[in-house]
Parts: structure tokens; C-alpha cells; sequence
């Protein structure tokens, strides 16, 4: 199966000179600069120091991130746009790379971690922004069917607490 998600690639942005990369642990807590959770007291992430547009940078990206990330770039990335490069609906085709995502994606990430997190987040997008784009809504378990009803000629629910 294919891929067919896009992320902005480097040259769509300031490029970063003198990078360096590393992986290691750190005695305080930082936040993602893809995702903005949480990285814990020594866990180990990513660590991207460099120069940007005339200015020093340094990004912290959780592991997670780092591997959908890693999966999912064609020729480099644009750092702290992976979230907004896959959810965003206003693309040029009108959707973000959600809208392109298939299982095929799911064979470019290697960790078991990365791949949870990925479907979490495209779960979240398909039931809430992918909606709006159709006017659609998910129906809830609990909405009730036209026309359904049961032996005794109630409406409603399969489950009636009033039964």
C-alpha cells in the first residue's frame, strides 16, 4: 500500500544552517515543538540546534513526533509544522494530508508508540474538523433511528431505560 501524505519539506521555510541533531535525556522537563505535550524528566527526544534566519535555534521533539515525522517527510521537514501540515483544511487541494491518509502511512511509522499517537490524532480530526468540511456529523451510539421500533411499537434506542 502507498503513502500519499505530503509534509512541507525545507525549502519551503528559512533553511537551518549548521544543524545539529541529537537524542538525549535532560534533567528538566521541556515541551514539543510538534505536538506541545509534555516531555518528561528523562525521557529521551530529538534535539535540533542550528541557525535560522540569522537567529539561534533549538527544537525538542518527542519521540513520537519524531517518527511520524521521520515516516512521513519526503526530503526533510519543516519543524513544528507536522500537526498543521496533516490537519489543516485550507491546502491547496482543500484539506490538509489527513484527507490523503490510508494504512499504507501506518507501514511508514516503526513504533508502536508513534503509530497509536498518529491514529489518536487522525481519530480526533475525522470525527471533529473532518466533518465540517461536508456539513456531515457522526450520528452517536445513542441517536435515534427514523422509523425503528420494537415489538411493542416504542421508538427510540435498542437500550430504553423506561422498558
Amino acid at each position: 500500500m502507498d503513502c500519499d501524505v505530503e509534509l512541507m519539506d525545507c525549502s519551503e521555510g528559512e533553511p537551518l544552517t549548521d544543524s545539529v541533531q541529537r537524542f538525549e535525556a535532560d534533567t528538566v522537563e521541556h515541551e514539543c515543538y510538534e505536538c506541545h505535550r509534555a516531555i518528561p524528566v528523562g525521557v529521551v527526544h530529538e534535539i535540533v540546534t542550528g541557525h535560522c534566519g540569522g537567529d539561534d535555534v533549538e527544537w525538542r521533539t518527542c519521540m513520537d513526533c519524531y517518527e511520524i515525522a521521520k515516516g512521513l517527510a519526503n526530503g526533510g521537514r519543516l519543524y513544528g509544522m507536522l500537526w498543521e501540515d496533516l490537519e489543516d483544511a485550507g491546502g491547496e487541494d482543500g484539506g490538509g494530508s489527513f484527507e490523503r491518509f490510508t494504512s499504507g502511512c501506518l507501514l511508514e511509522i516503526k513504533t508502536a508508540s508513534a503509530k497509536a499517537y498518529l491514529l489518536e490524532r487522525w481519530r480526533k480530526w475525522r470525527f471533529t474538523r473532518g466533518y465540517e468540511q461536508d456539513g456531515a456529523r457522526p450520528r452517536s451510539a445513542n441517536a435515534q433511528r427514523p422509523n425503528a421500533s420494537d415489538s411493542a411499537g416504542r421508538s427510540g434506542n435498542a437500550y430504553d431505560p423506561r422498558v
